[in-house]
């Protein structure tokens, strides 16, 4: 028994000290791009031709925090996805300089999310099968909550205006531009996105990719989801680190400890991969 608490207390703490890390701004070896395995090229070499789904950003050695828009809800849950993750870039280049290729085991939806409502708790987990080593991991908001609350740390991130937003040039390079924040649109902060007027600085044809990293200060405070009419509208994490938080714990927990109906009477965490339910939907801490 001993043992297991002396387990328990390292991976917490292990997950606490990830997020100390922080990937600098123009520089990606914390982004993932997620793709439907297999896609359709038959060469590994080229895997950049397959179908890339979105974005997202490492941060955790084991999790890649992306939207749900990017990746099909199942019916059903089942074990294996059908993602991959590609992890690990620098500077310029060509997003075929990932570092890895991962295979995506399950995947945490946000709570209410709805394939006809995007605006709704638009926030994924993707957990790889392996853990990363060596690579930078995406700083997103933690200690800023003993002094402030959530939203006034995000919104004092932003205030500073040093930002920068990843994206696609050409569909094949990634790279950082800055961001000019003009205002954060208030409707857009009550209900849990960021509404942004910006301008971008840069020469290049940029397209917006989902999941893509807002980046304030070295910490990441938004997904991106959309652009309308110049305004870009991200995930606001802040709202959703409670969320965040729970799934990592609970899935820590479950190493070692046998989780049932921890998260509602309808949801079960599976403890093992050799325990796979069949009937269940995907288990989504009811936090929110």
């Amino acid at each position: 028994m001993k043992t297991v608490i002396f387990r328990f207390i390292l991976i917490l703490f292990s997950i606490s000290s990830a997020y100390l890390h922080k990937a600098f701004q123009g520089l990606h070896p914390y982004m993932a791009v997620i793709s439907e395995s297999g896609g359709s090229s038959d060469d590994p070499d080229q895997w950049y031709l397959t179908e890339i789904t979105c974005q997202g950003s490492v941060i955790t050695p084991l999790w890649i925090l992306t939207t749900s828009r990017c990746i099909q809800k199942p019916k059903s849950w089942e074990w294996k996805t059908n993602y991959d993750a590609f992890i690990g870039f620098s500077g310029n280049d060509d997003i075929s300089s990932a570092i890895r290729r991962d295979i995506i085991d399950w995947i945490a939806f946000g709570k209410e999310y709805d394939i006809s409502d995007f605006t709704v708790d638009d926030i994924a987990l993707c957990k790889i099968e392996e853990p990363l080593e060596g690579l930078l991991v995406m700083h997103i908001p933690l200690n800023t909550v003993e002094t402030k609350s959530l939203k006034e740390a995000s919104d004092d991130l932003l205030s500073k205006s040093n930002c920068s937003y990843v994206g696609w040039v050409n569909e094949i390079k990634i790279v950082s531009v800055p961001v000019k924040v003009l205002g954060v649109l208030e409707y857009f902060k009550m209900v849990g996105l960021i509404g942004i007027s910006m301008n971008l600085y840069t020469k290049q044809n940029i397209h917006g990719a989902v999941g893509a990293a807002l980046v304030c200060n070295n910490v990441q405070v938004g997904l991106y989801l959309y652009e309308i009419n110049g305004i870009g509208i991200y995930t606001k994490i802040a709202s959703y680190l409670p969320w965040i938080y729970t799934v990592l714990r609970i899935d820590a927990v479950s190493k070692y400890i046998r989780i049932s109906n921890i998260i509602n009477k309808d949801h079960h965490w599976p403890s093992t991969k050799d325990d796979h339910p069949q009937n269940s939907s995907p288990a989504n801490p009811n936090l929110h």
